[in-house]
């Protein structure tokens, strides 16, 4: 049924940045990796018009009283843990190995332009 519906049709209530998602998505096969970066800048620009933020509550999360905790989870005292324990130095600062986080936009683009596997 859904491969007979037109994607426009199909998506004809959505931001119209999910139409270009939605396209990208059908020119790719299992051997075909996707352009994150392009994927997160359609997502981003949705975000952007709608003035919605990444720390904004779900539809369903409305009544519930949320605490947002501002523990660091990574410190420099941990990181000189690792590096004895794991004997390579473990980076420290805000980078996309470290787990400090911006509420607003915990998902950097620059997380999404590496290919750090390789594929």
């Amino acid at each position: 049924m859904k491969r007979e519906v037109e994607m426009d049709k199909l998506l004809e209530n959505c931001p119209v940045e999910l139409l270009a998602f939605a396209e990208h998505l059908t020119t790719l096969n299992y051997y075909i990796r996707p352009d994150y970066s392009f994927l997160y800048h359609l997502l981003e620009q949705v975000l952007n018009a709608g003035n919605i933020k990444f720390s904004d509550p779900y539809d369903w999360e409305k009544n519930v009283k949320t605490k947002i905790s501002s523990e660091v989870f990574s410190t420099s005292s941990d990181a000189e843990t690792a590096t004895h324990s794991l004997g390579f130095e473990m980076p420290v600062g805000r980078n996309r190995y470290t787990l400090e986080v911006d509420p607003d936009n915990p998902f950097p683009s620059d997380f999404f332009a590496a290919n750090p596997l390789g594929f």
